[in-house]
């Protein structure tokens, strides 16, 4: 059998450990966590700011930031309904039927999710943005 390159590090004398390396790679990532929040807060802003105008790319190209940077900050609650949007515009686009207000709705409440935090409080909202990212996908009225 043969061995994989990182078999022959993990066993090289004076290495470190899984759990060492997880904890560090873990503290590395924390060292980020103001400046994520930051570029999730600036995301948003330009979302609020573009408004019903937004266009599709703009609107996925923000979305997918927030969603990347809350998932990797393990912000749940904020990924999801950030990941709602992606999906939203996605299917928007592939449909070829731009719905400004249901986008919007969705744009409103990443900010809220936001200046919330990750709570219990908001599976209603994650749910209702699910429903309504469905409507627009499939063409119903919103």
């Amino acid at each position: 059998m043969t061995t994989s390159r990182l078999t022959r590090f993990v066993d090289l004398p004076g290495g470190i450990d899984i759990r060492t390396a997880l904890v560090r790679a873990q503290a590395n990532a924390e060292a980020y966590r103001g400046s994520a929040l930051e570029l999730i807060d600036q995301a948003i802003e330009a979302l609020i700011v573009a408004g019903e105008d937004v266009d599709a790319a703009t609107a996925a190209r923000l979305a997918e930031t927030i969603r990347s940077l809350a998932g990797m900050f393990e912000l749940a609650t904020l990924e999801q309904s950030a990941a709602s949007l992606c999906d939203m515009v996605r299917a928007l686009v592939e449909r070829g039927a731009w719905d400004s207000r249901a986008v919007w709705v969705n744009i409103r409440a990443l900010k809220i999710i936001r200046q919330h935090g990750d709570s219990e409080n908001l599976q209603e909202v994650l749910e209702g943005l699910r429903r309504l990212g469905a409507r627009a996908a499939a063409g119903r009225q919103t």
